[in-house]
């Protein structure tokens, strides 16, 4: 952090003193030999890259989950993509589900990933939270059979699991660091691994595009992500910001307060997305209402809304699923509405190609500051008419039989899961909803 200062402090007296600078245009995306200038035929092509990599990290990582392993070897295909700037994080969110003879599971999986300095080498550190849901496939006595038998669900976090940038990119392993022992899910002490590969790096700073895909949350309420300081105020700000920080300093010296220069080194920004509904959207159903609004935090946890920033903020649905509303500033809220008309019923197809997995349809929130733009893609699933699928049509029961009867049932396209219960009526038995 003092190296960082100490540039950005040169660059303020260059400036002030109208020394003449040279202005450079900011790095474009570029592959790993190339950036290093290594020729890939070369026969230490990669050992001189692990060591140029070493000497001087990345600015800017863009890495891509390739593949996910569960305990028992069972490998899921990934495709996610993650962005994330020298000194900063990013978070990303997907599903996974897997099968082996033993174990049935879905996991919902959130990452966050901090790109620091180790010394003078590139580190990566890695915080995990798995939702687990499924089932094990265990004897059952009083059955006399083996049967799926559902496991209570549970979350798992870790933090900071620890790797060393290399060109090869790495693992990451899903811990169970809060997991009981005796955890009825008979479940490893790892939950899985996911291999990321390195897919392009930039070398320097210069204007920050940060794009992350999310699903939606299950339930109402709010998110919130961070959002680069050099995006919010661009090269120019953060050079402000340190004169400010030294201004303080040098006042708190000659017996002044240091207050305010603690405050400016520290601030964040973060952007609160909230929603009054969950991660689905009904085919017809009236307009539902997302807000996004920036936050400014100081190095003391005080929060401040930022309006000025929020009317910076675009709502909007590129995949041409959802009516979106133009949106419209509301205090601190920049605020939308979105709307599946009847007719999307014939847009599957093109539903299918969302980049955001497993989501149906996508809606969007892009920030653009002074040093670039931060978007974030937020996943919603497309729902239809609410339907109660039987297992059978008929089935036959002995009308002097006082044993009971079970039917098998699936319910599809609810919101909120209902009570269901079985009514008799006039020589039929009705399946009724509340």
């Amino acid at each position: 952090m003092r190296k960082k200062l100490s540039a950005i402090l040169l660059l303020c007296l260059i400036l002030t003193l109208g020394m003449p600078i040279m202005a450079f245009a900011a790095d474009d995306w570029q592959d790993l030999y190339k950036a290093y200038k290594i020729d890939p035929a070369n026969s230490k092509a990669e050992y001189l890259l692990s060591e140029k990599m070493m000497e001087k990290p990345p600015q800017m990582l863009a890495l891509r989950i390739v593949e996910f392993t569960s305990p028992s070897g069972e490998v899921v295909a990934l495709n996610d993509e993650i962005t994330v700037e020298l000194g900063e994080s990013a978070s990303h969110s997907f599903k996974v589900e897997f099968e082996d003879s033993s174990v049935r599971a879905k996991y919902d999986i959130d990452v966050t990933v901090k790109y620091e300095k180790d010394g003078d080498s590139g580190c990566l550190l890695w915080d995990t939270r798995v939702h687990c849901a499924g089932a094990n496939y265990q004897y059952i006595p009083s059955a006399h059979t083996s049967q799926w038998v559902a496991f209570p669900e549970q979350t798992y976090t870790a933090t900071d699991n620890c790797g060393l940038l290399s060109w090869t990119g790495s693992y990451v392993t899903l811990k169970t660091h809060d997991r009981d022992p005796n955890d009825p899910k008979n479940l490893p002490g790892k939950l899985g691994e996911l291999r990321f590969e390195i897919e392009r790096v930039k070398m320097s700073r210069g204007p920050v595009s940060i794009f992350i895909n999310q699903s939606a949350a299950e339930t109402a309420g709010e998110t919130s992500s961070p959002v680069a300081t050099a995006i919010v105020l661009g090269v120019a700000g953060l050079a402000a910001a340190a004169v400010g920080t030294a201004a303080g300093a040098a006042g708190a010296s000659a017996g002044g307060s240091d207050t305010e220069g603690k405050e400016e080194q520290g601030t964040t920004y973060k952007m609160v997305l909230y929603k009054d509904f969950g991660d689905r959207i009904r085919m017809g159903d009236p307009p539902v209402f997302v807000q996004a609004r920036m936050v400014e935090v100081t190095a003391r946890g005080v929060e401040t809304e930022r309006p000025d920033l929020a009317e910076q903020i675009e709502i909007f649905s590129a995949d041409n699923i959802l009516n979106v509303s133009a949106p419209a500033l509301t205090g601190n809220t920049m605020q939308a509405s979105a709307q599946l008309p009847k007719q999307a019923a014939n847009s599957r197809a093109a539903i299918s190609t969302s980049p955001v997995r497993p989501a149906d349809a996508v809606i969007s929130f892009r920030f653009t500051g002074e040093g670039g733009v931060f978007q974030n893609n937020v996943g919603f699933k497309i729902i239809g008419e609410s339907q109660i699928k039987l297992a059978a049509d008929k089935f036959p029961i002995l009308a002097t039989s006082a044993e009971s009867f079970e039917l098998g049932y699936e319910l599809i396209d609810f919101i909120v899961e209902p009570k269901v219960e079985l009514v008799y009526k006039s020589d039929l038995f009705e399946l009724k909803t509340r």
